[in-house]
């Protein structure tokens, strides 16, 4: 005697054809689908897989949401920082008369170390702008592409 329940509960779940089933259970087809019509099974395999599609859409839309919540306070820390390495720049960095303000009584030492903390404070200052920009992009391409898309197998 076929299980029954079991039939159909490897029917509703899905994935599995009603022929394949009648063979795995050795049943006849028209048997299993008459079954399957009477008690609608049809239907309950309907309703399991829309649940599974809204539960899909709920779990990607609150990854999106705190995705881009976390894009955003990333973001934000990045314009602080890059803020602060605006502020820390000499106001004629690289210039002649920034050379002219260091004091002659530095050694040329004293020289480089100051031109290397110059170099790399511009490089910070071009790295943490790309950043943000790269980071300001994405988020804005991600708003405009923000739709779910969700693929069941039927």
């Amino acid at each position: 005697m076929a299980d029954w329940n079991a039939i159909k509960a490897e029917y509703i779940a899905g994935g599995t054809s009603m022929r394949k089933l009648a063979v795995e259970h050795g049943v006849p087809f028209a048997t299993l689908r008459d079954r399957a019509i009477r008690e609608e099974w049809t239907k309950g395999r309907n309703e399991v897989r829309n649940r599974i599609v809204e539960e899909t859409a709920q779990k990607t839309a609150s990854t999106a949401a705190n995705n881009a919540a976390r894009a955003e306070r990333i973001r934000e820390k990045l314009l602080i920082k890059l803020e602060r390495e605006i502020d820390a720049l000499p106001e004629s960095m690289g210039s002649q008369s920034q050379k002219a303000i260091i004091d002659n009584s530095y050694d040329e030492k004293s020289k480089r170390l100051k031109q290397i903390k110059e170099a790399r404070q511009e490089y910070n200052l071009r790295d943490l702008t790309t950043s943000f920009l790269n980071l300001t992009k994405d988020m804005e391409t991600n708003n405009a592409n923000d739709q779910v898309r969700i693929i069941i197998d039927v």
